[in-house]
């Protein structure tokens, strides 16, 4: 024998305005399909997916009422339509049609705040202490925090100490020194000519009371070592080097003038302001006239 009629009853009819066919199907344990063919043939029009105002018979002040829960109490869709015993696409369509902006939901399925709540919830914690603050963590929690934080934290070593270490491998052999770009004349002539360097006033100034032998070398047309000489005889394979006050006030001109010593040229440095001493021209002149 097959499984006899369902004898719906009449609590149906009243109660499907306010519920889905899901979840009249649920109370009364029957299927879906046997809710909504027994919801025809008593002449219902049912609810259309879209569940606009004009086939659902919500009154405005459930409307009002829905969108006040949803807007104001910020409650999400879910929750009011099973607190209300109706489908989600039934509340969803209703804000719809009332021109209720949606919160997005992401990956994790949480609402994203509009601006309006953010500026409340801002509001709200005005003078409240952060209680995520290592403040305010307990004896443990802080103790395994900061344990964490050493392992993770790099460890930063001095200038001095990264010599003598990098000086001690390459002397055990394991290291071949660091490979830096910048001590290769052609990567420092790239770098100059990206960077369109210009001569400064001091350097026109000098420029302007160097004998004639010299010429200006900001665009890095000449590079000894890594280094970029400010003026060039090439000739005479001299040097003359302007040092700023304030950029070169921790350098020792010696080292310089060593550097360019061990490649075969004689070099000169002047100091900032150096450039109106009187006797610059005489001291520029007896270095460009010396032998070697």
């Amino acid at each position: 024998m097959g499984r006899p009629p369902w004898v719906a009853p009449e609590s149906v009819f009243l109660d499907y305005p306010k519920k889905s066919i899901t979840t009249l199907a649920k109370e009364h344990s029957v299927a879906r399909d046997t809710v909504k063919a027994f919801l025809l043939r008593g002449g219902v029009e049912l609810r259309s997916l879209s569940c606009s105002l004009g086939t659902i018979p919500w009154t405005k002040k459930e409307v009002e009422h829905i969108r006040k829960r949803y807007e104001e109490d910020y409650e999400s869709i879910l929750d009011i339509a099973e607190s209300m015993g109706v489908g989600y696409k039934a509340i969803r369509g209703i804000l719809l049609r009332i021109s209720v902006q949606l919160r997005n939901r992401n990956t994790k399925g949480l609402h994203k705040h509009s601006q309006e709540t953010k500026d409340k919830i801002r509001d709200s914690r005005i003078g409240e202490k952060n209680p995520n603050h290592i403040s305010r963590l307990t004896k443990a929690r802080r103790k395994q925090l900061i344990a964490h934080l050493e392992k993770v934290r790099p460890k930063v070593r001095s200038k001095e100490a990264n010599r003598k270490n990098s000086e001690t491998r390459i002397r055990k052999g394991l290291s071949k020194g660091v490979n830096n770009p910048m001590s290769r004349p052609e990567v420092v002539k790239k770098w100059a000519s990206h960077n369109g360097l210009k001569p400064n006033r001091q350097e026109k100034f000098l420029e302007s009371i160097l004998p004639k032998t010299y010429s200006i070398n900001v665009d890095a047309k000449f590079v000894i070592g890594n280094k970029i000489p400010d003026f060039i005889d090439v000739k005479r394979k001299l040097i003359i080097e302007l040092f700023g006050d304030y950029w070169h006030k921790d350098e020792d001109p010696k080292n310089l003038i060593h550097y360019y010593q061990q490649r075969g040229y004689r070099a000169l440095v002047i100091w900032e302001h150096e450039l109106h001493d009187k006797n610059l021209k005489t001291r520029i002149r007896r270095f460009t006239r010396r032998t070697k």
